[in-house]
């Protein structure tokens, strides 16, 4: 079964101008299993648009070393509504209930149009961003963030699956 975290609200503040950048917020996990993938709430202008998924370990509240990232880019597509846009995430992906995490994605855009959504109020999460290499990279550890000016919450959650700890009991029928 399918676990949400993070923020799932849609939020009506528009940040715009985001294209070459890997962006990542703070949540603890709800569950032991995987996380599967990222989901973050988007609108594009004309420019062709890629992303990419990614989850940091943390570091005593910054990102860390990296955990996983989606083996390809998702293909945003040209001049769309605001919605949610799935980012399936590759191998590696265990978590841990009651740690925390810092869930997020890199993209590009030609035209740096990429408009994310935030809440208009300060919120005790807050955005990282880094300038690293150039996308599509994802770098780990994720090195000396600088905050994006905002204190204010994404909306962007991951989605994850829950270990199963329980016994297989088998028995033969006798017939």
């Amino acid at each position: 079964m399918s676990t949400n975290f993070g923020d799932e609200n849609v939020y009506s503040t528009q940040n715009s101008g985001w294209g070459q950048m890997l962006c990542v917020v703070r949540f603890q996990a709800p569950l032991t299993g995987t996380i599967d993938s990222v989901s973050v709430y988007f609108s594009n202008g004309a420019a062709a648009t890629t992303a990419i998924g990614c989850v940091y370990a943390d570091s005593t509240g910054l990102p860390g070393a990296l955990v996983c990232k989606s083996a390809s880019e998702t293909n945003i597509a040209t001049s769309f509504s605001a919605q949610w846009v799935t980012l399936t995430l590759g191998a590696g992906n265990s978590i841990t209930n009651g740690t925390y995490y810092h869930i997020g994605f890199a993209a590009k855009s030609t035209a740096d149009n990429l408009v994310i959504y935030q809440s208009a109020v300060a919120a005790p999460l807050r955005s990282l961003q880094n300038a690293g290499p150039a996308y599509p990279a994802i770098v780990d550890p994720f090195g000396a963030a600088s905050s994006s000016g905002t204190t204010q919450k994404m909306s962007m959650y991951a989605t994850g699956t829950a270990a199963w700890s329980g016994l297989i009991v088998t028995r033969k029928l006798q017939g």
